[in-house]
């Protein structure tokens, strides 16, 4: 019983060790690589998931003119998730300005946050 707190401790102490660091500025646009709407540098993701989002996120697109992206990140640093999802979002210009129809999905492993 005492093993599995102490594991917990040692997880949240070695993850953030290990977890590669992003910056607004570092985060893969998955548009630029053209691999659709998933940026996951590090595949938390399996590549099926990443498809099924990556379709799915198309499909809503062509429907309806809403422009999703959705970031998974081991880590960023000390950032706050929210201002850093701000950040991201206008660096990458997601949604059309006159339609307001964008949409940032980031999730920080290691803050265990989506925002």
């Amino acid at each position: 019983m005492k093993k599995i707190p102490l594991l917990l401790f040692l997880w949240g102490i070695c993850i953030p060790l290990f977890a590669q660091t992003y910056t607004v500025e570092s985060v893969p646009n998955p548009k630029d690589r053209g691999n659709g709407y998933v940026s996951d540098p590090t595949n938390i993701f399996s590549t099926t998931e990443k498809d099924l989002l990556n379709r799915l996120i198309a499909s809503i697109e062509d429907s309806s003119t809403i422009q999703i992206a959705v970031v998974m990140l081991p880590s960023i640093g000390d950032e706050n998730p929210k201002g850093f999802t701000s950040e991201l979002f206008q660096k990458w210009g997601i949604g059309q300005a006159d339609k307001d129809n964008g949409m940032l999905i980031l999730t920080v492993m290691d803050q265990r946050r989506t925002e």
